[in-house]
Parts: structure tokens; C-alpha cells; sequence
């Protein structure tokens, strides 16, 4: 059972938000300043993921996502914000299996105690929409 309220769910949003806005603050800061302090971003090489299925009727975003998860997995939920969200980790862990050289699984209480996978060599992967790992 979910005890969380909407409240909840805005209120770690914000945060969400917040972290992020730092972050890309940090990352402005450091590409447009003519400081002493040389800062370097690398490229992004995208790997492509195609769909597993096709999702026409979820809206354009959500659509996306749960085109790369296999029907009937755990992390859909009745509010789309929340379906969205959980099942990027579904897919996160599905990628990491798949890219990395060594994971394994372990139980996580965030999950209604059911099993993630873990990368064992350091290998992280997120999907960010339109085929692109």
C-alpha cells in the first residue's frame, strides 16, 4: 500500500527540480566561465534501443517509455507521472543487463521488496526518449 500523498509526490518533485536546475547551473557555469578553472564535457554517444512493442495510446512521452518495457511489467501505476517515472527504472535495469559485463540482483525495499538488477563492472545506462541510450 502506498501511503504517500499528492503533496508528497510535488514536494519530491520540487526537489527533483531543484537538484536538476543546480546541476545544469554548474554545468553553464563551467562551459560559458573564462576562469583559471578549464572545465570539459564530453560528447554524449547515444546508443539506439528500438521499441519492444508498439504503445500508440499513452500520449506521446509515456508512449515512448512503455514501448521499451515488455507488456505486462510491474511499474505501471494509475497516475501517468508515476507509471513514467518507475518504469525508466524498469528499463534502466533491463539495459543494464544488457550492457553490462557482470550484474546481479538484489532486493530492494523501495521496490515492494522485489529484485533489481545491480552492475557489478560500473556500467550505468538511462533511457532518455526516442530510441537513445
Amino acid at each position: 500500500m502506498n501511503d504517500r500523498t499528492p503533496a508528497d509526490y510535488r514536494k519530491a518533485n520540487i526537489v527533483l527540480a531543484l537538484i536538476a536546475i543546480g546541476i545544469a547551473s554548474i554545468v553553464l557555469l563551467c562551459i560559458f566561465s573564462e576562469s583559471k578553472y578549464q572545465c570539459t564535457v564530453p560528447e554524449v554517444e547515444w546508443t539506439e534501443e528500438e521499441p519492444l512493442r508498439n504503445v500508440p495510446n499513452l500520449g506521446k512521452v509515456l508512449s515512448d517509455i512503455e514501448s521499451h518495457m515488455p507488456k505486462g511489467h510491474i511499474y505501471s501505476d494509475p497516475d501517468r507521472i508515476t507509471w513514467g517515472h518507475e518504469t525508466t527504472h524498469g528499463i534502466h535495469g533491463r539495459l543494464r543487463q544488457k550492457y553490462s559485463k557482470a550484474y546481479a540482483y538484489k532486493i530492494d525495499r523501495s521496490m515492494r521488496g522485489r529484485s533489481v538488477c545491480i552492475s557489478l563492472d560500473g556500467t550505468n545506462c538511462f533511457y532518455v526518449l526516442k530510441n537513445r541510450v
